[in-house]
């Protein structure tokens, strides 16, 4: 016998109504990232050319984009009247909060490279298909002072700014609602931020590891120090010495990989009896999937790659694997214009 459809009262209607805003609010947010990075990122790229001092001109450019990633999600908590003291002030709910702080900067550590790794493969092996890709690379400098002074200025701006706007504002909005819902959209907002392939792998990697991380933890300190380590890990991906079907690196790659997995399983043990929600999982994924927001999102990460990351054709004027990248550990401008890498294998050489 067919069963009838239950219908809704009208409290429950008006709380899905609620929750599908509160969903379409962090996505909506994400957008205007993309907008404020492209309207600030613009006017840096235009100023950084008549900037000859390159510390000046790598934080003027990393500050916007640090302030195009905060200010979208820090108007929405105005906008929702809530206060921003509790996101720096709330204690650790956690046990051990240090040593749980210390796995957590090890797994997304080795994750991030991991992740790193498997978009080069990736993209290599469309290469090979005759799809080509234009990769945005940052510039890191002609010196090793230099490459340490991006690294840090980045790490820093780019571990708060995501995880205050990200973590500390969204997943505090949603998390009372429900837990699961709340991580799946903060991991996929994070992830899709700007569209790039190589973030795009790396977020969905660590995004859950953090969302998780964080709601165990309840600590915006400490879930910025394990963002510090994916930072560093894309640097050290992009920074390492390029060699040509290196078997170390493969190994060292596949310890990695067990270590990044291995360590945010043990972050989440022992478990803990989970904090009360007002919404269960299947009408809170039905509301997300069924809000706007998230395919919204999709569909401008969609249309970035199609139009302005992958080419049937590779273009000159494009900074694509095919025709490498240059390695920021060089000294002399004449030598990186004179040992510009090449991708092979998934790698560079």
């Amino acid at each position: 016998m067919k069963q009838l459809k239950t219908e809704l009262t009208l409290e429950e209607i008006e709380h899905r109504d609620r929750l599908r805003v509160l969903y379409c609010s962090v996505f909506v947010c994400t957008v205007f990232v993309w907008v404020l990075r492209f309207a600030l990122g613009g006017l840096a790229g235009l100023a950084a050319p008549h900037i000859s001092n390159y510390y000046l001109k790598t934080a003027l450019i990393l500050l916007a984009d640090g302030v195009s990633i905060v200010l979208p999600f820090a108007l929405y908590q105005k906008l929702r009247r809530d206060p921003f003291r509790p996101i720096f002030s709330e204690q650790p709910r956690s046990e051990h909060p240090s040593l749980r702080c210390v796995i957590g900067i090890l797994s997304a550590f080795c994750l991030a490279v991991c992740g790193m790794a498997v978009t080069d493969f990736g993209l290599a092996f469309l290469e090979n298909q005759g799809v080509h890709s234009a990769i945005t690379l940052p510039d890191f400098g002609v010196n090793m002072a230099q490459n340490l002074y991006y690294v840090v200025l980045s790490t820093l701006i780019y571990s708060f700014s995501y995880e205050f706007s990200f973590r500390g504002i969204a997943m505090s909005a949603m998390r009372g609602e429900n837990r699961a819902t709340a991580v799946v959209i903060s991991a996929l907002a994070f992830a899709f931020v700007d569209g790039e392939p190589h973030h795009i792998i790396v977020r969905l990697a660590v995004g859950f590891v953090l969302a998780l991380f964080y709601l165990r933890v309840r600590s915006l300190w400490a879930v910025v120090a394990v963002h510090a380590a994916v930072q560093v890990g894309i640097c050290v991906w992009w920074l390492r010495p390029l060699q040509e079907n290196s078997y170390i690196e493969h190994f060292l790659l596949l310890i990695g990989l067990v270590l990044g997995i291995g360590s945010a399983a043990f972050l989440f043990f022992p478990r803990r009896e989970p904090d009360a929600q007002t919404t269960k999982n299947r009408v809170s994924f039905s509301v997300f999937l069924r809000s706007f927001g998230i395919w919204l999102v999709l569909g401008l990460v969609a249309f970035n790659m199609l139009s302005f990351t992958f080419y049937m054709e590779p273009a000159p004027d494009l900074e694509t694997p095919e025709h490498g990248r240059q390695d920021p550990l060089f000294n002399d401008p004449t030598d990186r214009a004179e040992n510009i890498p090449n991708y092979k294998d998934g790698f560079m050489d």
